[in-house]
């Protein structure tokens, strides 16, 4: 029998070991807001190998958002050589059996040990959760992207279970606009006066455990038929900002307007020329594209698009609509006859099959949306192209972390970013909540260009844009 054991030669690195004993320190409960890349999953898995070394067994539930992060999971446990692995997913039948055995084996064999990975969607049923609660008491929790449970279904089935030990894990740990789901956590997690431990991105960087990068915004404009309708659906949103307190007033019908005005902003002509002009560059100045990603904005677009765009071949496009992230894959593929290209979304069978390609090279390019946000590892990655115009800072984070992580043959990455930046008239009744909106937009950008290497190009990028709405790029007192 294979004894767990800590699966790299040089042992947990000092941060690893700290969060440890912070955790240890709140009574085995807490909450660990680390930066992606920078080794959750092993810090996680180094306490239950802690507890293991303890108590001579290990006893682990690991929740996760989806079926991917199973398969992750599972192949870091058995590097640990934590065995006796249950997996609980819409794919899995047998489940129920193995709970009972593990149940049964519990009460009679006081080291008997298990680890079992469930996603969040099976957590959510009660049968689920009725027969997992059957599991030890001393059963460590493991909740992976935490932040994903603060919803009222997933906590109530999180509260329902007796376990006392538990750990989450986010690099973005706060839900936006969501001050019940926050709380929530953080009462389940027993959080207090701050995480349990929190490691940057920062931090990360300085200390080597993530790569240096250059950030590149690209401002884009809207064109006039966009702002038209951009500028109609702004006066309408206007009705439900207070400018007195720059805040929007909660109503479902401001929820639908905001809605509409992201989708304007989120499938900007402009993008398709800035971002066509952005991977010729590219291939002109390095000779190739490889280990290139790129997130496409989500949804179809109509023909207007395409001849809005300058490509080739638009005769051969049957369809009056196409998905964006086809669009962007047929640009790519355009720069070169070598270039190659896959997309990397839900409905692709052999992901990692796709994954392989791209480390090794042979795919240079990978073209995604969302599946790229929470969970795939793809250190390969040098160059990242951020098309999707996503008001979701979780997402961004999540996207940077990504594209920073190590690799043997890496120096440095370079992330560029489509900024949509509509001018609106001083003179109209919507400027002031205009600039605020803008203002909201920099932050993110700020927040990249602050780590990144070269600061400055940023702010030089968007002085234009700034001066007209009387910004500072750099001025926290704005947040």
């Amino acid at each position: 029998m294979t004894v767990p054991e800590f699966p790299f030669a040089d042992g947990a690195r000092g941060y690893q070991i700290e969060a440890l004993n912070t955790w240890k320190e709140h009574g085995c409960q807490g909450f660990f807001a680390m930066a992606t890349g920078t080794g959750k999953t092993v810090t996680a898995l180094n306490c239950l190998l802690d507890s293991y070394m303890g108590k001579g067994r290990y006893r682990c539930l690991i929740l996760v958002p989806t079926i991917s992060l199973v398969d992750q999971w599972q192949k870091e446990c058995r590097r640990f050589n934590f065995n006796n692995i249950v997996r609980i997913s819409s794919k899995e039948r047998h489940w129920k059996d193995d709970i009972t055995r593990i149940t049964a084996s519990a009460l009679f064999n006081q080291s008997s040990s298990y680890v079992i990975i469930v996603t969040y969607a099976s957590l959510v049923k009660k049968e689920v959760v009725a027969w997992i609660d059957e599991l030890p008491n001393d059963t460590l929790v493991i909740a992976d992207e935490a932040h994903n449970i603060g919803t009222e279904n997933l906590i109530n089935s999180i509260n329902s279970l007796s376990f006392k030990k538990r750990i989450g894990l986010s690099a973005t740990p706060h839900r936006q606009f969501d001050r019940k789901g926050n709380e929530a956590i953080k009462r389940y997690f027993n959080i207090k006066d701050g995480y349990t431990y929190e490691y940057s991105m920062g931090e990360a960087i300085q200390n080597g455990v993530l790569c240096h990068y250059e950030y590149f915004p690209h401002v884009v404009h809207l064109n006039e038929d966009e702002m038209v309708e951009y500028y109609a659906l702004s006066k309408r949103i206007a009705k439900f900002y207070d400018p007195y307190t720059d805040t929007f007033k909660d109503s479902p019908a401001l929820t639908a307007l905001l809605i509409k005005r992201k989708r304007i902003i989120h499938k900007a002509y402009g993008k398709i020329n800035e971002f066509t002009r952005i991977v010729n560059d590219m291939f002109e100045e390095k000779g190739s594209l490889k280990y290139t990603m790129v997130y496409s904005p989500e949804g179809v677009c109509t023909d207007e698009v395409l001849y809005t765009a300058d490509l080739e071949d638009r005769d051969t496009l049957d369809d009056e609509e196409l998905p964006m992230i086809d669009i962007y894959t047929k640009i790519v593929s355009e720069v070169e006859p070598h270039v190659t290209v896959e997309q990397f979304t839900s409905k692709e069978i052999d992901r990692s099959e796709i994954l392989e390609n791209f480390t090794n090279g042979s795919t240079h390019v990978l073209v995604a949306m969302k599946c790229l946000d929470e969970g795939v590892d793809v250190p390969r990655a040098e160059n990242a192209i951020f098309c999707a115009s996503t008001g979701n800072p979780r997402q961004f984070i999540q996207r940077r972390g990504r594209i920073l992580r190590m690799h043997p043959e890496k120096r440095k990455a370079s992330i560029h970013d489509l900024v949509v930046a509509p001018y609106v008239d001083t003179e109209f009744e919507t400027y002031r909540m205009e600039r605020s909106l803008i203002k909201n937009e920099l932050r993110r950008v700020r927040d990249f260009a602050q780590l990144a290497d070269n600061p400055e190009y940023a702010e030089n990028t968007l002085q234009e844009i700034l001066d007209y709405y009387e910004l500072n790029f750099m001025d926290d007192e704005q947040d």
